[in-house]
């Protein structure tokens, strides 16, 4: 998966996946979108809220075992 800059494009709204994996200047962390990135969580269970989101990337798919 590659990073994508929210200067280039944004997730769709309202669409299945509402989760996301964003890079801020605190570090790499998940956040919901929903015509905005809501607050970012950090590894530890830590919150910022109101970071810059500055590129994401789509979760990857369920990991499966043969």
């Amino acid at each position: 998966m590659r990073w994508i800059s929210v200067k280039d494009e944004l997730p769709k709204p309202n669409t299945q996946q509402t989760m996301f994996i964003v890079c801020t200047e605190h570090g790499v962390g998940v956040a919901r979108y929903e015509y905005d990135f809501g607050e970012v969580l950090f590894d530890g269970n830590t919150q910022f809220h109101g970071d810059k989101v500055t590129h994401w990337m789509p979760m990857p798919s369920k990991a499966y075992e043969k």
